[in-house]
């Protein structure tokens, strides 16, 4: 009887042992998942990675990076992941399964340099894009599955160069700004109490509302929000200087709810 047991339990193992074989969920598949990674500085390589954290001054320059987690810029830290355009691979393709964080005081370039590719990239962000007192975010040309919000920070009311953006050749002399062109929204865009030199948003897609309310910018010209379709509400209020229309050889934005405050009509229009 104890061998019949045996015997039974000994069929049963082997089963199930075949049974997590076939279903990958053995150790060897454990093993097989993308291992976080952390860049402190210089070039983040090719590859596929389960997060990345950003805690220096960092760059995607070749090569396609897929990050199946989420992408974290720690407080202070610089990430340059502008690319050229399409078709793939080109350098500096980055896609992030889940969303973006930027900490306080770090600055994000992720998409299009507007002068040296077209209107968009392979660049994804399945998530959303959140930067809480951040330095700078700029982001041309990306696919977003989500929201953005950029809440507070900019450097300041000035146009002085940032000493971050002294880290990075191709910031080096600029001053901070916030910019956001040719991207696809899958949610909302908000941007609430940002101090800085400008802001510019241009040729978005935003399926729910563009809520920008608040910022203040050292740049008489500053305020660029121009030519986006925008599926819900354009809210904006309290924004010195006020927004402007007409000087940025484009259009007024299409906007499907209301357009409330400085982005009314000429700035907005309904389709």
């Amino acid at each position: 009887m104890v061998k019949a047991i045996r015997v039974v339990s000994a069929l049963l193992l082997a089963a199930s042992g075949a049974v997590v074989g076939l279903l990958g969920f053995g150790a060897t598949a454990a093993q097989a998942l993308p291992a976080a990674y952390t860049c402190s500085g210089g070039n983040i390589p090719s590859g596929t990675y389960g997060s990345v954290t950003v805690t220096g001054t960092c760059f995607v320059p070749s090569g396609a990076v897929s990050i199946h987690g989420n992408l974290t810029l720690a407080p202070g830290s610089l990430l340059d992941a502008v690319s050229p355009a399409p078709p793939a691979p080109l350098p500096g393709d980055v896609y992030v399964s889940g969303s973006v964080t930027v900490g306080a005081g770090a600055a994000l370039g992720l998409g299009c340099s507007p002068s040296a590719c077209a209107e968009s990239t392979n660049d994804t962000v399945g998530g959303y894009i959140v930067a809480n007192q951040a330095l700078a975010v700029i982001v041309h040309g990306v696919t977003i599955g989500g929201s953005v919000t950029v809440t507070g920070g900019g450097g300041g009311v000035t146009c002085a160069p940032p000493p971050l953006f002294n880290t990075d050749p191709s910031l080096a002399g600029s001053p901070a700004y916030g910019d956001f062109e040719n991207n696809v929204i899958g949610g909302s865009l908000t941007v609430v109490g940002l101090k800085s030199c400008w802001f510019g948003a241009l040729r978005d897609q935003i399926t729910s509302s563009f809520i920008y309310n608040g910022n203040t910018f050292a740049d008489p010209d500053a305020n660029e929000n121009l030519n986006s379709t925008i599926d819900g509400n354009m809210i904006c209020v309290g924004n010195v200087p006020a927004v402007q229309f007409g000087d940025s050889m484009a259009s007024a934005n299409v906007v499907r709810g209301a357009a409330i405050g400085q982005c009314a009509y000429p700035i907005s229009v309904r389709p």
